[in-house]
């Protein structure tokens, strides 16, 4: 998901913002604030929550954030006069109430990204005996790279016909699918459909 959401990101600036692609870093600043926090607290929340709800709630804030920021026109309509934003010119770059709003959706992201590595990293390292480590990452990395082809591919293809906020809205369905894709007739998910559908009839 990330290679896409990287390559969908100066289409966004230009089409959905309204800025200029060179002032990109500016924009993501919050999302590494919001890293550098993640990663100050995160071992505080591991140790009060467990590695297993840091990976459940840092990929549910990363793709909440997505599909708001897909939403950018109308929480600028919606916010924007609420919050009292408006169009500001800092001098070295010019920010309408749209990109201020996105810069607070991407501090919660970026919290949220450092959420998700950490909680991968510590559920590896646990699992995997230390001295096949280093192939597995090795591995990983590899089968991550692949397989950001096909997305890149078919997000370029999608904004060719499609606006880029529809399409970053659509990636989180489109992941979500992919997840359910890999883990359908897996114990766990078949566990968990059954213990929603016991708790449906109960209810």
């Amino acid at each position: 998901m990330m290679p896409l959401l990287l390559a969908l990101t100066p289409l966004y600036l230009t089409d959905a913002l309204d800025q200029d692609v060179d002032r990109m870093p500016l924009a993501v600043l919050p999302a590494i604030v919001g890293l550098l926090l993640g990663l100050r607290l995160v071992n505080g929340i591991a140790r009060d929550r467990g590695t297993a709800t840091l990976g459940t709630i840092g990929p549910a804030i990363f793709l909440a954030g997505v599909v708001v920021l897909s939403l950018i026109d109308a929480l600028d309509e919606a916010l924007g006069p609420v919050l009292g934003l408006s169009h500001r010119d800092l001098g070295v770059v010019e920010l309408s109430s749209a990109s201020q709003i996105v810069m607070i959706i991407l501090l919660p992201m970026g919290f949220a990204f450092s959420l998700v590595n950490v909680a991968a990293n510590a559920i590896l390292n646990a699992r995997v005996p230390v001295r096949m480590q280093g192939r597995v990452f090795a591995l990983q990395t590899l089968v991550a790279r692949v397989a950001a082809i096909p997305s890149l591919l078919t997000g370029g293809a999608l904004t060719e016909v499609l606006d880029v906020r529809v399409v970053l809205g659509l990636t989180p369905v489109l992941l979500l699918c992919a997840w359910i894709w890999a883990h359908w007739g897996s114990p766990d998910l078949c566990e968990a459909w059954r213990r929603c559908q016991a708790q449906r009839s109960l209810t």
